[in-house]
Parts: structure tokens; C-alpha cells; sequence
């Protein structure tokens, strides 16, 4: 996150420099006789690569309105790493549990179980690569970009009051709302909250809803802003003799500035990431009678996700019980990936700026929280690999005594906080289905002119994380519009 003006400033004339697109840093800027074949509300993931895709035909303009800055540069995929007894143990481990546990190596290559590397998507420059850099960097003048802006609602174009291709847009609550029309249409890639926050604002959802918060209702759709889905996480602490990964921030800042170089090159402290699949006479099947919610054998159950050995306490969004100051531990998240449990997405208030309300629903079904207590007991086995004797004794968090179902489901329920890979709150569904959000060519049901592409559309979570997933949809969504226009 962006910290001070000077720095914003940066970004923003990098972003000058580099582009052959035209950035306005405010409504006030955009040119009043300026016209758009497409608008696009959002500049991450998703919109980042429509708007590229769209731009790529030179007779279209493209507009879009981002509420942050946007950066320059080009994509990468690296696999960095450190140098770390942990690696070998780990190593060493899926040799000793092949089973359970075996390497991997290449977690992306379409079945991820196993111990594998991490992949980030950083470049060379050791810096985060997005959309913006692999395809708005590309872009030329046809594309304007708009920073520091919020859409606040879509609106009905002319006499048709489904024909969704007008913006409205403000630089905060106090500024003045400006409205712009696309000629073709609107593209809607706020991300799993802003989209239906969007949409919602625009009276498009439930109606009793809308009508208590005096929203005009103009098109009728339930299922905006529910199946708000997202994997469900809990912090896990061992207790270690191995050595810690802790280094003075403000040096490793220093060497980063002048060299790219460093611990702060990699996002985590460790190198690896975990898949696991559960096998199929696990309790949550055997036992618990539930069906398998994953996509098929090749799909994991469990994500361990290595964050840092250290004797400080790990960052955490939620109330974690008290631990031993002068123990050292190694601190991971344990991810249950497909979660049944449901939230939603919904307004408390007519006011666009106003935050909305966010019900994650997590562990509300049952066998969520199964299979999340299955996670920890599969993390206790791979923590007593031989490899690991003498090196992690015991587990801190849980309690190396938490062992039954109830008292790891008394534990689960005080630490579990979502893995920021929401997805459903604008479900993709049949064209004639009751239910969903968009049709399948990610189109607004009952609406024209107007479309979601994020991650929100996706009805379930996928095997992973997010990122991937939104770049193929959005490959999709740019092709399906750009036919339908030339």
C-alpha cells in the first residue's frame, strides 16, 4: 500500500514515462468532449486485461476509472528463494511420506499436490508484476486511464432502461458525480467486493432489499452479492530448533533500494508451499458421510502456507490465543481450499462511498470446519517426518494436547480468518438459470451493455489461488466482446 504523496507521485510519472496510455488523475482532468467505446470500472486483474485486450483493435477507446494508482513494467513469473535448513527438511520429508506429501515440482502444472517451490508473480527487478505491467503497459493512446476515482453506480443509457452503459464516477463522498457514456459497452471489475457493491448502488439485486434503502430497483436479481465464497485459514504454530528467518527491515529496505536484492525480494520468509489431498476413507467422508468438494482427484483439500520462523508473534487479523515469548516457532497458515460455507456481500446504506457489508460465513457448514481439522492433523504428520526429529517438538498452536474433534473445533473457531481469494458474489450461471449473476458470455442478466469480469464471477472457489484463474476468464471475456464488436 501506497504510504505518502512523494511515493504516489513516483509511481504515477513512472506511469507517464512508460505508457503511451494517457493517465488523469482525477475527474476534473478528463477532457469534456472525450468519447469511449468502452468503460471499464476497475483497473485490477481483470479490467487491467480487458482494457488492453479491447484497446488492442485501434479503432476503440478505452476508459478506465481505477480508484488507486496503476504501475508500469512487465510481468513475471520467478520461483525465488533462500538459502534455509527448512528447505532440505521439507525435502528430505517427501521422500520419508511420499504419500501424503510428495514433491512437486511445479506446482502450477495442473495437478499441485505435493511439497513444491514457490512461484511468485515478481520480475526481475524484484518487484510485483500485474495486469498492469503485462498488458496496460503495452497499451497505446486509445486507452485513458483514470486514477484516484470511484464508480459509484452504472446507470440506464437513454430510453431503454436496461441498457446499462452510462458511469457514474466521483473522486470521493464531498466531490461532484460526473457521468460518461461508453458507446458499446461497460465492463465491471471492482473484485469480489466492489462489483456487487456496484451493482447494488445501481439498483440491480433483491428488490425488498434495495427498497428498504430506498434504492430505485431496476433490474430484480437475488443472488447479487450472495455466494460470496472464500477459503478459510488458521494460524498453526510448532515449536522449532531450527534457525529463524528474522532480519533488520530497515537494512533489508536499504539493500532492496539499491540492489533489488535481499529477504525482502520474497513476500514470505520460506520457500515452499504445500498441497494436500485428503484421501478418500478421511472422516469427513468416511465418518462425517460428506461429499468430496473438490473438482476431482487431482484437486487438493488443504494448502500449508509458510510464513516465518521466529520467536515473534505473527501478524494476524484475528484474536490468537497467548504464546510463550521465548519460544521459537514455525508460523503457517493451514487453508481449507474448498469451502461450502457461504457469505454475502449486501448495502447498509444509499450512500456509494459508504463500506458495505461484508458476512464472510466462515465455517458456517460443517464440513468446512472437518476438513480444516483434518489440516492440522495432516500438518502433525508432516512435522513428524524423521527428517524433523530433533528439529520440531512439539505443536504450540494448537496446544500439543488439542486433539479430539470437539477441542480442535473450539480452536479452529477462534482462529479462522479468510485467505483474501473471495470469489461468487456475482456467480456466473445457464443463461435460463434461477440463480447466478451473469450469463455466460459475462453478460448482467437482464441488462445490455453491461459486464462483470472478476473474480467474483466464479460460482466456486478453484483449486488455488485466485490470480491465475481471473487472467484466464479475462482472456475469455476480451474475446468474447471484441468479436461481438468487429
Amino acid at each position: 500500500m501506497l504510504r505518502n504523496i512523494a511515493l504516489t507521485a513516483l509511481i504515477l510519472a513512472c506511469f507517464e514515462v512508460a505508457l503511451a496510455a494517457i493517465l488523469f488523475e482525477g475527474p476534473e482532468q478528463l477532457p469534456r468532449d472525450q468519447h469511449y467505446d468502452f468503460i471499464v470500472a476497475g483497473g485490477g486483474t481483470g479490467g487491467g486485461v480487458v482494457a488492453a485486450r479491447l484497446a488492442e483493435n485501434s479503432q476503440f477507446r478505452v476508459l478506465v476509472i481505477e480508484a488507486g494508482p496503476s504501475r508500469n513494467g512487465r510481468v513475471s513469473t520467478s520461483a525465488a528463494y533462500s538459502i534455509h535448513p527448512f528447505n532440505d527438511l521439507l525435502m528430505e520429508t517427501s521422500n520419508e511420506l511420499s504419500d501424503e506429501f510428495p514433491l512437486k515440482l511445479d506446482m502450477n502444472d495442473g495437478s499441485p499436490i505435493g511439497i513444491a517451490w514457490n512461484q511468485f508473480t515478481i520480475d526481475h527487478n524484484a518487484e510485483r508484476s500485474s495486469s498492469a505491467t503485462a498488458y496496460l503497459a503495452n497499451t497505446g493512446e486509445n486507452v485513458h486511464i483514470l486514477v484516484n476515482t470511484y464508480v459509484t453506480r452504472v446507470l440506464p443509457a437513454g430510453e431503454n432502461g436496461t441498457d446499462f452503459r452510462m458511469v457514474e464516477f466521483s473522486a470521493n463522498s464531498a466531490s461532484p458525480r460526473k457521468r460518461l457514456t461508453a458507446r458499446k459497452e461497460v465492463i465491471v471489475s471492482g473484485g469480489v467486493i466492489g462489483t456487487p457493491q456496484i451493482l447494488l448502488n445501481s439498483g440491480i439485486g433483491n428488490q425488498e432489499e434495495l427498497q428498504a434503502l430506498g434504492i430505485s430497483v431496476l433490474v430484480r436479481n437475488p443472488s447479487v452479492g450472495k455466494n460470496f465464497t472464500d477459503q478459510v485459514s488458521a494460524l498453526m504454530l510448532m515449536n522449532t530448533t531450527i534457525r529463524d528467518t528474522d532480519f533488520d527491515r530497515d537494512a533489508a529496505l536499504t539493500e532492496w533500494n539499491e540492489t533489488r536484492t535481499g529477504p525482502l525480494v520474497l513476500p514470505n520468509h520460506l520457500n515452499h508451499i504445500v498441497y494436500v489431498r485428503l484421501p478418500e476413507d478421511a472422516p469427513p467422508f468416511s465418518k462425517g458421510g460428506f461429499q468430496d468438494p473438490t473438482a476431482g482427484k487431482h484437486s487438493p483439500h488443504i494448502e500449508y502456507v509458510f510464513s516465518q520462523i521466529s520467536t515473534h508473534p505473527p501478524a494476524t487479523v484475528v484474536d490468537v490465543p497467548p504464546t510463550p515469548s521465548d519460544v521459537t516457532t514455525i508460523q503457517f497458515l493451514a487453508v481449507n481450499l474448498h469451502p461450502v460455507s457461504r457469505g454475502s456481500v449486501s448495502l447498509n446504506s444509499s450512500d456509494p462511498f459508504a463500506h458495505p457489508v461484508i458476512d464472510l460465513g466462515l465455517l458456517s457448514e460443517d464440513l468446512d470446519i472437518a476438513i480444516l481439522r483434518e489440516a492440522v492433523r495432516s500438518a502433525r504428520r508432516m512435522y513428524s517426518a524423521p527428517a524433523f526429529e530433533g528439529f520440531v517438538s512439539q505443536s504450540i498452536l494448537p496446544a500439543a494436547n488439542v486433539t479430539s474433534d470437539e477441542d480442535l473445533d473450539a480452536y479452529l473457531r477462534t482462529v479462522a480468518s479468510p485467505f483474501l481469494h473471495g470469489v461468487g458474489s456475482a456467480a456466473m450461471s445457464p443463461p435460463n438459470a434461477s440463480w447466478g449473476v451473469v450469463d455466460p458470455d459475462f453478460r448482467v442478466k437482464g441488462t445490455s451493455g453491461l459486464r462483470v469480469v472478476d473474480a467474483s464471477i466464479f460460482p466456486t472457489v478453484p483449486s488455488g489461488h485466485t490470480q491465475v484463474p481471473v487472467y484466464g476468464i479475462a482472456e475469455l471475456a476480451s474475446a468474447l466482446i471484441a468479436g461481438e464488436w468487429t
